[in-house]
């Protein structure tokens, strides 16, 4: 038998010179054989592994390409959510519906962009976070509006099923046809789900921007509806005083 001594087997990187795992924060130099970000993949492999894509499009040459253009799309959808929840076809003509949906999906998008940016940005930085404005947009298009345009696309039998009764308080078409309703129940308990696991993605992807836990993502994100809850009070408040001393006078 040999002098050498058994031991526990090498940890993480050992055998190739790289010393302990990476940590939040500490990242090993990207492989001689890394690829650029392309094509449809990192769309669908985000689902299962924001934190490789995230990462991937932030090392990348270009980490902002086509971040407008998915801003508008994912924007578009939530108008066309937001449009179906308020019957908008009971108050508006059809014909105004599209450019309400472009125009509003552009700038709502835009916003979203920018504002969730800055504000996870601004919150994830009390926490340690060490994420920089563009990382965040990235994160933010990436592990949000990605998704959103992929749930987005439910759309599609969502309009060929129901037409019009998407967006009117009275559904005669739905009403008249069960397979159609049973049909479209299923797509908003598949959209319901997509949904959640969008949300839990998305604060991975908010995470490795920021280099730290999806915990502390979660806690970011209470911080800032807290934040736009007590604004949204103040604002009501001045309104209502406003508005009480302008009925005195």
């Amino acid at each position: 038998m040999s002098n050498e001594q058994w031991g526990p087997p090498p940890t993480y990187g050992q055998q190739a010179g790289m010393g302990h795992p990476p940590q939040y924060g500490q990242y090993p130099p990207a492989p001689d054989n890394y690829k650029e970000p392309t094509g449809w993949m990192p769309w669908l492999e985000v689902w299962i592994r924001p934190r490789k894509v995230v990462r991937s499009f932030l090392d990348s040459s270009n980490p902002t390409r086509y971040m407008i253009l998915i801003a508008w799309f994912a924007g578009m959808f939530s108008v066309l959510d937001r449009a179906s929840e308020k019957s908008a076809l009971d108050n508006m003509p059809a014909l105004a519906l599209l450019p309400l949906v472009v125009i509003g999906g552009f700038l709502g998008g835009l916003l979203a962009l920018y504002l969730g940016g800055a504000l996870f940005k601004w919150v994830g930085s009390w926490l340690g976070g060490t994420g920089t404005h563009e990382d965040m947009r990235v994160a933010v298009t990436r592990g949000y509006n990605t998704l959103s345009i992929i749930i987005g696309l439910l759309w599609i039998p969502n309009l060929l099923l129901a037409g019009g009764d998407m967006f009117t308080e009275a559904t005669p078409r739905l009403d008249n046809h069960i397979f159609l309703s049973l049909s479209l129940l299923v797509i908003t308990l598949v959209e319901l789900a997509l949904i959640i696991w969008g949300f839990v993605v998305g604060l991975h992807a908010i995470g490795e921007a920021h280099r730290f836990s999806a915990w502390k993502s979660l806690l970011a994100a209470f911080i800032i509806i807290i934040m736009v809850l007590i604004l949204i009070a103040i604002i009501a408040l001045l309104i209502g005083i406003g508005v009480g001393i302008t009925s005195a006078v």
